[in-house]
């Protein structure tokens, strides 16, 4: 997959390694992050993938180093998926309007044109705009997770957090989701970090990969075929050659 054109980063990871009670648990990490790059971060469970999300989105700071964010930073996260949306007896479009700063309720009607035009190109972006008028309780999961990058794009981001935002879907609600994925990277507007457990995910939707583990102090960065070709990889997923390219790597 080409790497996106190198422009001003919009992330800058310095010997940050990441962890908690003033202990790191991952090596220190050196990356950054361009516009229309899709970075996944993979690992096995529990190898650190969800502190190292937490510090990236500002919830803890790094036990050493630094994060440099670009002065127009603006992220959108996307859950894995989301309790209150499956529950909520309200439209799609009315869950988006929420995200503005207008979200209508009884103490407010009506919102802004503005406010409904970002609602409608975030719709349209993430191919939701035949679900405006649905109820979200009434979406499949598929559907549920279209709406929810929906609802991230609503702020106009330009990094995306997608935390599994396949793993509770079938292989075709699956590459729905990361069509629109892929197509948001292609923009280049926007660079995108992708945290999955699926390696075929992270072979043929990435520009690059980060393989984390905190037990073998593991954090290495590279394409995929680059770190699928490493010792650390096979080790820890005890994977043939064969089974690698599988995935979508070499």
């Amino acid at each position: 997959m080409s790497r996106a054109p190198q422009t001003a980063p919009l992330l800058t990871l310095e010997a940050m390694a990441a962890g908690y009670n003033g202990r790191a648990i991952l090596p220190p990490i050196d990356l950054q992050l361009h516009r229309g790059e899709t970075l996944a971060l993979i690992g096995r469970n529990g190898a650190g993938k969800s502190t190292l999300l937490r510090t990236l989105l500002g919830l803890q700071p790094p036990i050493t180093g630094r994060i440099i964010s670009a002065a127009d930073l603006r992220v959108g996260y996307v859950p894995q998926r989301s309790e209150v949306m499956a529950e909520a007896p309200m439209r799609v479009q009315d869950w988006l309007l929420l995200a503005t700063d207008e979200g209508r309720s009884f103490l407010q009607p009506f919102v802004s044109r503005e406010a409904r035009d970002r609602v409608a190109a975030a719709a349209e972006r993430a191919h939701v705009t035949e679900l405006l008028g649905h109820q979200v309780s009434q979406l499949s999961e598929g559907q549920r997770q279209r709406a929810s990058l929906a609802r991230a794009l609503v702020s106009t981001p330009n990094l995306l957090l997608l935390d599994e935002p396949t793993s509770a879907l079938d292989r075709v609600a699956e590459e729905l989701v990361l069509s629109v994925v892929d197509e948001i990277r292609r923009g280049g507007d926007v660079g995108i970090i992708l945290i999955t457990h699926s390696l075929h995910v992270a072979g043929t939707h990435a520009t690059r990969v980060l393989l984390v583990d905190k037990d073998d102090k593991v954090a290495e960065t590279g394409s995929f075929e680059e770190v699928s070709a490493g010792a650390n990889f096979r080790r820890l997923y005890g994977l043939s050659h064969a089974a690698v390219a599988d995935c979508g790597g070499h």
